[in-house]
């Protein structure tokens, strides 16, 4: 989590704006000319006048000044303690995400051993093998029937062949049959039913 915001202080207040001469005269041209201001005013009050705006801009630029070396200060203050925080919580993240490659990778060296690679590629030639034969199946309306492929290091493949469109997976027919089917293990029959809502698809033509 980011370390509590610090607070900031309030703007400054502008000084209070010079008097502005109340005699004035515009001269210029027409709509989208220069133009000029002219004060009625003698040479040494346009000096005093122009001072004055001078001293207030000044005022201002020392108070937003003073104000953003508060505002820097604080956010230093603050991006030091995120930086530290950030590290230590990418470095606990990094030790995790090593942690549990090397979990999973112990786990399919236990399961598996080196074959991994050729496990994955029966496996999916299987699944190819089931799908074609599903196609090629002659179904009645609405049945269901359990296929099974073997792979090459010999594990059993099973899927259920549905003739109908994809609502028949959930037809209570095509469950039971699921259900009942002396093919299947528990686990089998498990994960048939809690995976109908997968998306995953083999797409397969009939010609």
């Amino acid at each position: 989590p980011l370390p509590a915001k610090p607070v900031m202080p309030p703007m400054p207040a502008a000084p209070a704006i010079p008097p502005v001469p109340s005699v004035m005269e515009l001269k210029g041209g027409d709509k989208g000319s220069k133009h000029v201001f002219l004060f009625n005013r003698s040479e040494e009050e346009a000096e005093k006048t122009a001072a004055e705006w001078e001293a207030w801009a000044q005022a201002v630029e020392a108070r937003t000044s003073e104000w953003e070396a508060v505002v820097d200060q604080r956010m230093s203050a603050w991006e030091a303690v995120y930086d530290a925080d950030s590290e230590a919580a990418n470095r606990e993240l990094e030790a995790r995400v090593e942690a549990w490659a090397n979990e999973i990778e112990t786990r399919v060296d236990a399961a598996y051993g080196g074959d991994f690679e050729y496990h994955i590629d029966d496996v999916s030639k299987a699944i190819e093998s089931l799908a074609l034969s599903c196609r090629d199946t002659a179904l009645a309306p609405g049945e269901t029937r359990i296929l099974s492929s073997e792979t090459a290091n010999g594990e059993t493949l099973h899927v259920a062949c549905v003739e109908g469109d994809e609502s028949r997976l959930h037809a209570p027919e095509t469950l039971a049959t699921i259900k009942h089917s002396e093919l299947l293990c528990d686990d089998e029959k498990q994960a048939f039913t809690s995976k109908l809502a997968s998306k995953h698809k083999i797409e397969i033509s009939k010609n």
